[in-house]
């Protein structure tokens, strides 16, 4: 429809798509790793040392991770057997981008917080506790709770994306179609051809508020693992030169949009 159209550029909206899903499939094997890791430390042994078993009778209830710490004597055994249940599930997913992978309790602690980090480290002299492992436990749901939640977010920008995408195919498919010469149209094609573009317009105009809205959004599983989509919009694009793909292809559209009824206009006023 007109020679401007070669401005129009979907390779940040493509390339938004497959950064999130190489980001979904990224989350579906943290949480498999995750799975695993919990399923296995379940499964072992715990040692009960007479100093833990007095302390959780007299408070009533299980030990946090830094009192399971203090009543443990020696059990080097079974925490060799955490961190090996660690590296072999959860340690390679969150590594699997690093040039050079950090050492194994550092992403322990990144992944299942400070206190577990020490207490399972080799220095250690504590043991495996029912209490420890229950606080293990619970780091790891913790872990695996924020990851479901920034699934679900991903679930929203992908539909956000292919939303976005359908209906860029949709109007530039129109708008660099082989039309007729503006030239040789009367005055009822031409007012036809007026409002396709507004209505073009006005579905940009949706669209871009739609998605302003999606990114202003927080995702929610409990108050506590929240996740802020402009914040998650901002970490999946940094590779993208930019943060706003979605908005930046209805900024093309709308631009030409604008520019392809302005010409419409001038051959209308020429048949009035």
């Amino acid at each position: 429809m007109t020679p401007d159209s070669q401005r129009l550029d979907a390779s940040h909206l493509q390339e938004a798509i497959q950064l999130v899903d190489d980001e979904q499939a990224h989350i579906e094997d943290a949480l498999a790793a995750y799975d695993r890791f919990i399923n296995g430390v379940s499964q072992l042994a715990v040692d009960t040392p007479a100093a833990s078993v007095s302390s959780a009778t007299a408070s009533g209830g299980p030990q946090s991770v830094s009192a399971a710490i203090r009543d443990g004597s020696t059990g080097e055994d079974s925490l060799r057997q955490v961190r090996a249940l660690f590296a072999n599930t959860v340690y390679p997913c969150s590594t699997a981008e690093f040039d050079e992978p950090e050492p194994l309790l550092v992403t322990i602690r990144e992944e299942l917080g400070e206190p577990v980090a020490l207490v399972v480290a080799p220095s250690t002299d504590s043991v495996l506790t029912a209490d420890l492992k229950s606080a293990i436990e619970t780091a790891a749901d913790q872990s695996r709770m924020e990851l479901q939640t920034m699934d679900r977010g991903l679930d929203r920008e992908a539909e956000s994306l292919r939303t976005a995408r359908s209906f860029y195919k949709e109007s530039t498919d129109w708008l660099t179609a082989d039309h007729p010469p503006l030239s040789t149209l009367g005055f009822e094609q031409l007012s036809h051809r007026h409002e396709r573009l507004a209505d073009y317009r006005r579905r940009c105009d949706r669209l871009a508020a739609d998605r302003q809205s999606t990114i202003h959004e927080t995702t929610n599983h409990t108050l506590a693992a929240g996740l802020s989509h402009d914040l998650l919009v901002e970490y999946l694009y940094q590779p993208l030169s930019t943060s706003y793909p979605v908005l930046s292809a209805v900024a093309q559209l709308t631009d030409l949009c604008v520019e392809c009824q302005r010409t419409v206009r001038d051959h209308l006023v020429r048949r009035v």
